[in-house]
């Protein structure tokens, strides 16, 4: 189990979570089960930081989908943020930038959390 894939940190009422590495086939399962006890902890706002992400397959694209959903259900929201020029090209070539907010920074997305509350909505 890769256990440097994922990090998660706190920031007032958000969960900043800290991707790492590449994020393929391979990665896909460990992945989901981190992402899904993140989900579990009903957070009402989430920055994903993906400026550790090498690259991203469609099969973390799938992950970071379903994660969103889940914490959808409880109201939360789901930002992306930090991507490296080639994932960033990535995610807007599979058109994740019309599911996901997407911001340049973790400061720019944790702003915008701060501004928003927990009314967040995804854009």
């Amino acid at each position: 189990m890769a256990s440097d894939l994922i990090s998660v940190s706190r920031s007032d009422s958000s969960l900043l979570v800290h991707l790492n590495g590449t994020l393929g086939m391979a990665e896909v399962a460990t992945l989901d089960a981190q992402l899904a006890r993140v989900a579990d902890e009903k957070p009402p706002f989430v920055v994903v930081d993906l400026s550790g992400v090498e690259m991203i397959a469609s099969a973390g694209m799938g992950s970071l989908i379903a994660f969103r959903r889940e914490v959808a259900k409880t109201g939360g929201a789901v930002v992306l943020a930090g991507a490296t020029p080639q994932v960033g090209e990535s995610l807007r070539r599979a058109f994740l930038n019309k599911l996901f907010k997407m911001c340049a920074t973790v400061p720019e997305a944790l702003a915008a959390a701060a501004s928003r509350g927990t009314t967040a909505k995804q854009g």
